[in-house]
């Protein structure tokens, strides 16, 4: 998916949160403001949005010499999501809800999205289980990926946000307890970018002991087939089912949408998606026959 012109500001609006995070003198914060946008308005139109993320993250690791913004909010986010799923993990009639609850939650919890927009986690935590019960997929192909459960061998889990992981790995284990006969393999960012999960929150949260957990090569805040590791590269191919967990993973995959073992799982956070989808700002979506 390329770059829309309303994507420009939308980087603006990221920066302006890293900003506040690195708490910048003025004069400092003047030169990073100028700096980013002159990058943002040279940007050649055939980027795809996650191509200006790597832009700006990379220009804070070479001028301020940090490899990992949002650290600390990664971990507070896992924190968070991870006192939720106990309580969905002690509540017996929350923990024997259908396959497709735990889908919501992993669908809710890219709501944890820091590079799309601020994230407020006290609130998140509050809400978060009243708002999965009373929601619903605004694309639904659930049944069609059950199906392809039921009879394939081999599923690759896309993961995306610090936060949101929590949920997908409640959901895996749900996978799992339902189709033990499934061999399931989570990838993660090859580095630091946003909050995205890497190798190392996967191991802190518990996902590898799960599953198999396997790094995409992938340096940008989603996933381009065209630039990941070659180990990745054939698991998307042998695959029978994908899922690519939240919105930077559908701008980088979008051109595989015709993929029918290939499911997209996200809260859609701006206009621009919605427009491109066909839904409303806020929808959750769980679809292999994207438009």
């Amino acid at each position: 998916m390329k770059i829309y012109p309303e994507c420009i500001p939308c980087h603006v609006s990221q920066a302006s949160r890293i900003s506040e995070i690195m708490n910048l003198e003025k004069e400092e914060n003047f030169n990073f403001y100028r700096n980013i946008c002159k990058m943002l308005s040279e940007s050649p139109e055939n980027l795809k949005p996650i191509d200006m993320a790597v832009m700006i993250y990379d220009f804070i690791n070479k001028e301020y010499g940090i490899t990992d913004v949002y650290s600390d909010i990664k971990v507070e986010s896992n924190n968070m999501a991870l006192k939720i799923t106990k309580i969905i993990e002690n509540d017996n009639s929350l923990n024997k809800k259908s396959l497709k609850f735990f889908c919501l939650c992993s669908a809710m919890g890219n709501l944890i999205d820091l590079g799309a927009h601020d994230v407020d986690l006290e609130k998140v935590e509050k809400e978060f289980i009243s708002k999965t019960e009373s929601s619903e997929f605004g694309i639904d192909n659930f049944e069609e990926f059950e199906n392809r459960l039921k009879k394939g061998n081999r599923l690759l889990y896309i993961l995306d946000n610090c936060g949101e992981a929590v949920f997908d790995k409640l959901f895996i284990k749900k996978i799992i307890e339902k189709y033990p006969h499934l061999k399931i393999i989570a990838a993660v960012r090859e580095r630091p970018i946003i909050n995205d999960i890497t190798m190392k929150e996967a191991m802190e949260i518990g996902i590898s002991e799960l599953c198999d957990v396997m790094s995409s090569g992938s340096i940008y805040p989603g996933t381009d087939i065209e630039r990941v590791n070659d180990e990745f590269r054939k698991e998307f191919e042998s695959a029978d089912v994908i899922v690519s967990k939240g919105q930077g993973n559908l701008e980088g995959l979008f051109e595989q949408r015709n993929k029918k073992k290939l499911f997209f799982c996200l809260t859609v956070k701006c206009k621009t998606i919605a427009n491109l989808l066909g839904v409303s700002k806020g929808k959750l979506v769980f679809s292999n026959q994207l438009p």
